[in-house]
């Protein structure tokens, strides 16, 4: 990025570095503003860190940790935040269990109520690589995402995950009454 400052008639040029982290998450954010906005309300006290890989199908996908500060000795911990295409990418949604009929008929119905809240729900569990799923109880449904969450590790400080523990997870994404 270059930078000029005019100081009374003097321009001053530098160049102040962008990492790559910076640009990868810059274009994530322009596809998909709202999943950024969670990655980062989801890592208040670190800092997110992008990396880019290619699927199987081709396409191009960012990988999102959020690393908390580094130990003394150098150590830290992170929690996968998830993943998202690098392009628009009609596709890049959670679906329901192949036959899960309530499931579907649910996401169906909250899809006519509030079609951008349904649309945000399964790009936020397409990125947790997550199934979406109905909870009812007392008539009311309530729509999860299932998902493995992960901690990991970089032991050594050297940028690389060394350990990573997954733990499976629901959590909600919406309720119909």
């Amino acid at each position: 990025m270059n930078v000029r400052l005019a100081i009374g008639v003097v321009i001053v040029a530098f160049s102040v570095p962008v990492r790559a982290e910076e640009v990868v998450l810059a274009k994530v954010r322009s596809i998909y503003p709202d999943l950024v906005a969670q990655w980062e309300n989801d890592c208040l006290s670190g800092s997110i860190d992008t990396s880019v890989f290619d699927r199987a199908d081709g396409g191009k996908f960012a990988n999102a940790i959020c690393w908390y500060p580094s130990e003394a000795d150098g150590s830290r911990t992170g929690q996968w935040l998830g993943i998202a295409p690098l392009n628009l990418h009609r596709t890049f949604r959670a679906t329901c269990h192949n036959g899960d009929r309530s499931c579907q008929e649910a996401l169906t119905q909250w899809r006519s109520i509030d079609p951008q809240a349904v649309s945000r729900a399964e790009i936020y569990c397409a990125s947790k690589q997550g199934t979406l799923f109905v909870v009812s109880r007392d008539g009311v449904t309530e729509i999860r995402c299932g998902f493995f969450a992960t901690t990991v590790w970089d032991e050594n400080s050297d940028g690389s995950i060394d350990d990573e523990d997954p733990v499976s997870v629901e959590t909600p994404l919406g309720t119909l009454n």
